[in-house]
């Protein structure tokens, strides 16, 4: 008897020394609580990740959490010990605005020659025989929800029919759909919407026609914001009109990241943007980015996106979003809209057909 409570306890030991931690994060500013893509956790300082587009990450491991760094350009860093909870919120404090440097350091053109000489194997406006899914979801949101609804009984004083007032952390308006995609290439490709679902407003199915995912590629010499053509950081010329600096790095799935920061050179008067770029070594290709345009007015925007490598072969976008935060709209009223979309089911060299386009 004294035996099989000896190796009773000897097993749960085991058994609970092998069970798997595991840990479910998000990274938000302290006071607007907006979440913070690509945010740099390092866990026990040998283990890197990033947040996603929702601030959100995720981790497992049988080694408990002594140490767990969060870091992101324009915030003071964050250091929690010891965790023990299996879900954490962490806070970060933006406490600067974006630098524009005057220079460009060497370690930045170094890294940056090496992607713009991979800039056509990355580019997926070059990349053909592939099919893919998305689901896209846009919100606008009024910052204020008392002075939206003033808004709204000016608008049912004068239109037929009631409106309803929002409720608090109510959008204006959602608009959600899901299509998959089939390219063969710039002539030949389809999009077919699968379903649509709006927030009791009748939205012409035109509008799910979402291809910004590529309408905002970064290898492409121009991208467009708003309407207005800005000139990419991968442009053919990038290195004649940006600085390019390393401010941080890391090691992703065994491969060296690096960040990167960008902005105009003083000298130069171009329609810009500026930005975080965010370099695997693996085809020395963008896997993250985030970008705004220069000379935002009543409009601020930021684009965001993330790639995946497909196969080993191909970097695919895999989630984008772009946010426009109005400053002045109708009747005074702030206002943010978003619009994101993510890629799923990525089949590259898919056999396609010019005939099936025909059809």
């Amino acid at each position: 008897m004294k035996l099989f409570f000896t190796l009773l306890f000897f097993y749960t030991i085991q058994l609970v020394s092998g069970q798997q931690l595991k840990l479910s994060g998000k990274v938000i500013e302290t006071f607007s609580k907006v979440p913070i893509p690509f945010a740099h956790i390092i866990i026990n300082e040998d283990t890197h990740l990033f947040t996603d587009l929702e601030g959100k990450f995720e981790f497992a491991s049988q080694n408990k959490i002594l140490k767990l760094q969060c870091g992101h350009y324009m915030h003071r860093p964050y250091l929690g010990s010891n965790i023990s909870s299996d879900t954490i919120t962490i806070k970060m404090n933006r406490f600067e605005f974006f630098k524009d440097e005057l220079t460009a350091d060497p370690q930045g053109i170094a890294v940056m020659q090496d992607v713009l000489s991979w800039r056509n194997h990355n580019n997926p406006d070059f990349y053909s025989y592939y099919t893919y899914s998305t689901y896209n979801k846009f919100t606008l949101t009024p910052g204020n929800i008392a002075d939206a609804n003033k808004m709204i009984k000016s608008f049912s004083a004068i239109l037929p029919g009631r409106l309803k007032e929002l409720h608090p952390n109510q959008h204006l308006l959602l608009v959600e759909s899901a299509s998959d995609k089939e390219y063969l290439n710039d002539n030949n490709h389809r999009e077919t919407i699968k379903s649509t679902r709006s927030s009791g407003v009748s939205v012409p199915s035109a509008f799910f026609k979402t291809s910004q995912l590529q309408a905002t590629n970064i290898y492409s010499d121009y991208i467009i914001v708003n309407g207005k053509e800005y000139v990419s950081p991968l442009s053919k010329t990038s290195l004649e009109q940006y600085n390019f600096n390393v401010i941080d790095s890391a090691i992703i799935d065994q491969r060296k990241l690096r960040i990167l920061k960008f902005n105009p050179k003083p000298d130069k008067n171009f329609d810009g943007l500026r930005g975080q770029l965010y370099v695997d070594d693996r085809y020395h290709a963008v896997r993250y980015y985030s970008t705004s345009p220069m000379d935002d007015n009543t409009m601020s925007a930021t684009i965001y996106q993330e790639f995946q490598l497909v196969d080993d072969q191909k970097w695919f976008p895999k989630a984008s979003k772009t946010e426009n935060l109005t400053y002045k709209g109708l009747y005074e009223v702030k206002y943010t809209s978003s619009l994101f979309s993510r890629v799923y089911n990525i089949k590259s060299n898919t056999p396609l057909s010019k005939h099936k386009f025909d059809e």
